[in-house]
């Protein structure tokens, strides 16, 4: 991949991230990290992600009547990619992070994204992981977002118009409660969501 040139440019010559180190939060790292967690990300999308992109666009999910069945190429790929630590990588070394600044982070991610989009490489996943981290209960960052940063579990976007498309701002959502007691969930009160398309 020719990626990598033009991301070392960026990140070194460009942004200058190395002046991140100066930062508290940041020190342990050095351009020997930062190109770590790129070789890293580079060798496992060479290997786990391009190889299928081409399978994984004509073979399609199926339903088997119990679950979703996926190429094997997709779990193999999700395994190498939790394993790489990426799901967590900005997060705090106290849960299992590598404390990386977000620019390398993201840098990091695009070797998944041009070896294979379809695959996808976790986005979802720590956008909705991130988001229980600044606005969830302790009880729900340690049971929904911790399994996600390791990989346990993935985030994902529901959409149950499929008109709708990527035209999310036409789709209205009800959110009513789920039975009795449903304030009183240990996890967060809990309600049934119905999206409307807006006329």
């Amino acid at each position: 991949m020719s990626l990598r040139t033009t991301l070392d440019f960026l990140l070194y010559e460009w942004l200058d991230v190395n002046q991140l180190q100066q930062r508290e939060r940041f020190a342990d790292h050095s351009q020997e990290t930062f190109d770590a967690v790129l070789d890293t990300c580079e060798r496992i999308a060479r290997e786990k992600y391009a190889p299928f992109n081409r399978l994984v666009d004509t073979e399609e999910p199926r339903f088997d009547g119990d679950k979703v069945i996926l190429p094997q190429a997709t779990h193999d790929a999700q395994k190498a990619y939790a394993a790489s630590g990426m799901l967590s990588a900005a997060q705090d070394y106290e849960i299992g992070g590598m404390q990386l600044p977000y620019t390398v982070e993201a840098a990091a991610n695009t070797f998944f994204a041009m070896a294979s989009v379809s695959m996808g490489s976790g986005l979802l996943t720590v956008g909705n992981a991130n988001l229980l981290m600044a606005h969830g209960s302790e009880l729900q960052k340690k049971v929904f977002a911790l399994n996600e940063f390791s990989g346990r579990w993935s985030g994902t976007m529901c959409l149950s118009e499929p008109q709708a498309g990527s035209s999310l701002s036409d789709v209205m959502t009800r959110a009513t409660p789920d039975g009795d007691g449903f304030q009183n969930d240990p996890l967060g009160a809990r309600y049934r969501l119905k999206g409307l398309m807006a006329s």
